[in-house]
């Protein structure tokens, strides 16, 4: 598979969810139309794709490991972990990201990359991040989907 990138940087866009978070992504991306109130972002040629939702804690209880724990356990028992998650700070907002390796079940050869952030936005709002691609297309484009998991930010008052 080719890269949807050129050898520079990609110019990066603005998308929003609902108005509590924004978030970054090649502005040559194509943003989907969402009736689950989550963030969807595709690369050309599905090479890549961003999903991202929020969430608040219910009863205001709970701590930024905890949420990631519950959402790396939600990770489909296809895709294992290839390494440790890493613990994270950019604009001000503490990130765990993880990411896992594997095949769909009744997909017997893609293989695919599954980079997952958990966002803490406030005391009690999270933000779910996921980034699904080849494993080849997160090496060669890393720096990209660590800008796209960087570039979140808090859109509450």
């Amino acid at each position: 598979m080719f890269s949807v990138f050129k050898k520079r940087r990609a110019k990066l866009r603005t998308g929003y969810d609902g108005g509590v978070f924004s978030l970054e992504a090649p502005e040559f991306w194509n943003q989907n139309e969402s009736t689950n109130n989550f963030l969807s972002i595709t690369a050309p040629l599905d090479a890549a794709s961003v999903t991202a939702s929020s969430c608040e804690k219910d009863g205001g209880t709970g701590s930024l490991a905890e949420f990631a724990q519950m959402r790396f356990s939600a990770v489909h028992e296809s895709f294992l972990p290839t390494g440790v998650a890493q613990q994270r700070e950019s604009n001000g907002l503490r990130m765990i990201v993880r990411e896992y390796e594997g095949i769909w079940p009744g997909n017997k050869t893609t293989r695919y990359a599954y980079l997952v952030a958990c966002i803490e936005l406030t005391a009690s709002v999270f933000v779910s991040l996921t980034i699904t691609t080849r494993p080849k297309e997160l090496k060669r484009n890393r720096k990209t989907y660590d800008d796209i998991i960087n570039s979140v930010r808090r859109n509450l008052a």
